[in-house]
């Protein structure tokens, strides 16, 4: 649909477009997950390091 010389719809547009919304909804969510992971791994290592001290 999108490499094409075919003319497209209002509703394939829309679908394209409500397609994109979700695709970076999850990039975000992922980018969040990452630095939280980050976070709690940094965290685990301080209280390991305080634990055995």
């Amino acid at each position: 649909m999108l490499f094409t010389d075919e003319p497209i719809t209002e509703t394939q547009l829309t679908e394209l477009k409500e397609g994109f919304k979700v695709l970076k909804s999850f990039a975000q969510g992922n980018l969040r997950f990452r630095e939280a992971r980050g976070q709690a791994e940094a965290a685990r290592r301080l209280l390991d390091e305080a634990l055995d001290h």
